[in-house]
């Protein structure tokens, strides 16, 4: 409940109030994220003094505090404060070099990176992200998975696929499959078809999963009018739908049949339909398909 009011609190700029609620909370954990708030609410306002006297006043340590450093540094940044930010920025990353234990400095180093790329600072952000990474070479086993999992989510995070993918192309990232289904996931709740496809092949997903995918796909450039695009898609949800194994089948042909429909196509459509196994349903989506294209 607190932590609700105090982030309400920001929400108005009443940030007095904010840090009143912040003092009477007993739980750490959320005092430390509502004032960890409270300072990009100061960075958003060009008030960099005070973004920082917060921070410090939390106590945080190791890469929690080069994380919450460098994202204060961001947020002034791209709040037209660029010396303030760059300023934050440049002790995140004096303090993420100075750390003693290499698994940590690999994380911190990557963190900072990846704010790097989200301020298009790309050759600072290339030679913070290659220190990260030479790091991890010298680490084995475990150490060196939890470095490459900080980094990549560090970098997906802040909505750098193009750096995250190659990291997980050309390093022998473990369960690679798992961590590109993440990026699947973050492409399709912002409709980003690039970020889909792009990290698609990694993830491997089932052919169900797959062909669901692409459907969702092909509905969002049947609404943008990419009729070439989506014919493109629309072909491969339809080979991967024919891998499903039989009792999932017709659910899934039925979806990619009505889309068919719904785009004019209904001879594609109507193709499709000769797949359906239940004869009752085969029917009743014959009809549906004739009643979208009357």
């Amino acid at each position: 409940w607190w932590q609700k009011q105090g982030n309400l609190a920001l929400q108005a700029n009443d940030i007095p109030l904010a840090l009143e609620i912040a003092g009477a909370m007993t739980n750490e954990g959320l005092k430390q994220e509502l004032l960890r708030n409270t300072a990009m609410v100061y960075a958003k306002a060009k008030q960099p003094e005070k973004a920082m006297q917060t921070l410090d006043a939390i106590g945080l340590e190791g890469i929690y505090q080069v994380e919450a450093i460098a994202q204060v540094g961001k947020v002034l940044y791209q709040s037209g404060d660029t010396a303030a930010g760059k300023q934050a920025i440049d002790r995140a990353l004096q303090l993420a070099g100075s750390m003693a234990d290499e698994k940590e400095r690999a994380q911190s180093l990557g963190s900072v990176a990846s704010v790097l790329y989200a301020i298009k600072q790309p050759e600072s952000a290339k030679e913070t992200l290659k220190q990260a990474l030479q790091i991890a070479d010298r680490l084995k086993d475990i150490p060196q998975q939890a470095v490459w999992a900080v980094v990549f989510r560090s970098l997906t995070r802040e909505g750098q696929f193009d750096p995250a993918f190659d990291l997980l192309r050309r390093y022998p990232v473990a369960e690679k499959s798992i961590y590109a289904s993440e990026v699947v996931s973050v492409g399709q709740a912002l409709q980003r078809e690039d970020v889909v496809f792009k990290f698609l092949p990694l993830a491997n997903p089932i052919p169900l999963a797959k062909a669901q995918i692409l459907s969702q796909v092909a509905q969002w450039q049947l609404a943008k009018g990419q009729k070439a695009a989506f014919e493109k898609t629309m072909k491969d949800a339809v080979s991967s739908a024919r891998r499903i194994s039989a009792s999932e089948r017709d659910p899934m042909l039925t979806e990619l049949i009505l889309l068919y429909a719904r785009s004019g196509n209904s001879r594609q459509a109507l193709r499709l339909v000769s797949r359906i196994q239940d004869v009752t349903g085969r029917d009743r989506i014959r009809q549906e398909v004739g009643c979208l294209n009357d």
